[in-house]
C-alpha cells in the first residue's frame, strides 16, 4: 500500500509541475503614445518640459522627440507662460521668460499637437499645485547594509504636514546635481513617514 502511495505522489508531482506554459508578451507591437514630462521649480529659471513618442520596450534608441507643439502653463493667479521648442534640442520646450513656481498656486499645463498626424490637434492637459516648502531640522547620512550590499540611508528630521504626499529627491554631489533628468529622479510616498 505504501509503494502505491509513493507512486501516486510522484505522478501528482509530475502533473502539477507540468502545468506551466510560456507567455508571449508583445512588447514591440504596441502603438506609440505621447510621453510628456516636466518639473516645475521654485527658482526663477526657464522651466522645461519634454515631449516624445513612446518606443518599443527593447528599443535601444531614445524616444523620438515630438515637435511643433503649442505648449503653455497657466497659473491659478492668472499668469500665462508660453513655452517654445528649443532649436538645438527637438522635443524640449522652455518658458520664454524665467518663472518660479509659487507655493500654494496651481499650475495647468496644456499641450496641443497633431500627435497621430491626422490633421486634427489633440489636447493634453495636466495640473498640479506647488507644495509648501518644509523646513528641516537636520539631515543625517548613515551607512547601512541591505542583503550584503553597503548603502547609505539619508535621514531627514522635521515636521511634516499630515496627509498623503510624494517627495522628489535631487542630490548635489561636489556642486553637481546628480540625476539631472526628470526620468532619473527618485520619488517616494510619505506613507512610511505618516
Amino acid at each position: 500500500l505504501s509503494i502505491y502511495f509513493i507512486i501516486l505522489l510522484c505522478l501528482l508531482g509530475i502533473t502539477v509541475s507540468s502545468c506551466t506554459s510560456p507567455i508571449d508578451l508583445k512588447t514591440n507591437d504596441s502603438d506609440p503614445v505621447i510621453v510628456i514630462y516636466g518639473c516645475l521649480d521654485g527658482q526663477a529659471i526657464h522651466q522645461s518640459i519634454r515631449i516624445t513618442s513612446s518606443s518599443p520596450y527593447f528599443e535601444e534608441k531614445q524616444n523620438r522627440p515630438v515637435s511643433d507643439a503649442m505648449v503653455s502653463i497657466r497659473s491659478s493667479a492668472n499668469e500665462m507662460f508660453e513655452l517654445e521648442e528649443l532649436i538645438n534640442e527637438k522635443g524640449t520646450y522652455q518658458t520664454t521668460v524665467p518663472m518660479a513656481a509659487v507655493a500654494g498656486i496651481t499650475y495647468q499645463l496644456k499641450v496641443e499637437v497633431d500627435f497621430d498626424e491626422d490633421g486634427v490637434l489633440e489636447v493634453y492637459e495636466a495640473s498640479t499645485m506647488m507644495p509648501y516648502h518644509y523646513e528641516l531640522d537636520s539631515i543625517k547620512i548613515e551607512p547601512t547594509s541591505i542583503m550584503g550590499y553597503k548603502h547609505y540611508a539619508l535621514k531627514m528630521y522635521g515636521v511634516e504636514e499630515p496627509g498623503e504626499d510624494y517627495y522628489l529627491f535631487r542630490f548635489i554631489v561636489n556642486d553637481t546635481i546628480e540625476r539631472f533628468k526628470i526620468s532619473q529622479f527618485m520619488t517616494v510616498s510619505d506613507k512610511g513617514i505618516n
